[in-house]
């Protein structure tokens, strides 16, 4: 396989979007990287991050957020984050308003260490996600629905209970969620504004 199939094959996974170290794992020389960001083959989208120019999306699970997904990896490139609370309602589709929320929200585990600056456009919480709780999006992770809403009742049912109410009420119309699943969550509900009160 050659090295332009090869780098495609990586960042077909992530929108057209690829990292420095993943470049060079298959095969890419720093000379050769150089070159092709200066004739405008790669695009830098960040530290470290690149992005195809002739990549045509087909999915276009916003692809604007698998940049942050990518400043979030560990040494083994890895991503550690995953997008969460406001973003993820968006994700999904629960949410529509984007002036809620001028970040992103990401969530990263609580061990959590980066030495590069967070970006500006990234709020970041911490939580050890399961597995379970996550699912993948074409180059990024977002917490599921469930865990999404569990989250949203944790961080604003205080000040903004009314928008929590309807998120869940329009996850079970669009049947992104069971009625078990709305009865479990109306009831942490109820119970994080009485413990809270």
């Amino acid at each position: 396989m050659n090295l332009e199939n090869a780098l495609f094959d990586i960042a077909r996974e992530q929108q057209g979007y690829f990292t420095t170290k993943q470049a060079k794992r298959v095969g890419y020389a720093s000379s050769q990287l150089t070159r092709r960001i200066e004739s405008g083959t790669f695009i830098k989208a960040g530290r470290g991050i690149y992005r195809l120019r002739n990549y045509v999306q087909y999915l276009p699970y916003y692809p604007v957020l698998v940049p942050l997904a990518l400043w979030s990896c560990n040494s083994r490139e890895e991503i550690q984050g995953t997008f969460s609370h406001y973003t993820a309602c968006r994700i999904h589709g629960l949410l529509n308003d984007f002036s809620l929320n001028s970040c992103e929200i990401m969530t990263v585990p609580a061990a959590f260490r980066v030495h590069k600056e967070t970006p500006k456009s990234l709020d970041i919480r911490h939580a050890d996600l399961e597995p379970s709780e996550r699912q993948w999006k074409q180059g990024y992770y977002v917490t599921t629905v469930v865990r999404t809403l569990y989250d949203m009742i944790e961080e604003y049912a205080l000040c903004d209970g009314e928008k929590v109410e309807g998120l869940i009420k329009n996850a079970l119309k669009e049947n992104l969620i069971g009625a078990p699943e709305a009865i479990s969550l109306f009831t942490y509900y109820g119970e994080h504004i009485e413990e809270k009160s």
